[in-house]
């Protein structure tokens, strides 16, 4: 097989105007985006995919483990993740909490298989995002449900009042062991 040169100087400038596309493009978009190689090392990073880790830099990323950021449960649910997305090929998102300048937050990853041509996975991409109010509302909101199924909270005879109060009226029920149950009806 002869290899023209000529033709690979056209090809490797080429190359070399995608990647510098692709750099400005990480460098510029306001979203925590990533890329690593198959292996695992970040290759490109965004400010904003460098800020849900904490790490700050982009730069103090490259060519680091995401994995090494992670505690042990982490990593291993996050090699799972890209094992499983490498094989199958749909994206796969992932929640994990860790500690950043002394709050908790919860991040969520969505990684997805780069192929090439030939559909071979040739790197992983995702975005990260930070969720932790998301997911305090969440919490707060089970709770909240929670307390719900648990009562008034109030003594039937508040009740009453603040029933007869609208001129309304209140029919209680007890049942020995079930609790008390009532149910009111108000003048529209």
């Amino acid at each position: 097989m002869v290899i023209d040169i000529d033709e690979l100087v056209p090809a490797k400038d080429k190359l070399e105007e995608i990647r510098t596309l692709l750099a400005s493009i990480f460098d510029n978009v306001l979203a925590p985006l990533f890329l690593h190689e198959l292996d695992g090392a970040f290759i490109l990073v965004t400010a904003f995919g460098a800020a849900v880790p904490g790490m700050g830099d982009p730069a103090r990323m490259i060519g680091q483990y995401p994995h090494a950021l992670d505690t042990a449960a982490e990593a291993e649910t996050a090699a799972k993740a890209q094992a499983t997305v490498l094989k199958t090929g749909p994206p796969m998102t992932h929640e994990y909490t860790r500690q950043v300048d002394g709050r908790s937050m919860v991040a969520r990853n969505t990684i997805f298989p780069i192929r090439d041509v030939t559909g071979a996975s040739i790197r992983i991409g995702g975005f990260a995002s930070d969720v932790t109010d998301l997911y305090n509302a969440r919490n707060q909101s089970r709770q909240a449900q929670e307390s719900l199924g648990q009562g008034t909270g109030l003594g039937p005879s508040a009740c009453k009042s603040m029933v007869e109060a609208h001129r309304g009226k209140l029919d209680l029920s007890d049942s020995p062991g079930g609790g008390r149950g009532f149910a009111s009806r108000c003048p529209r």
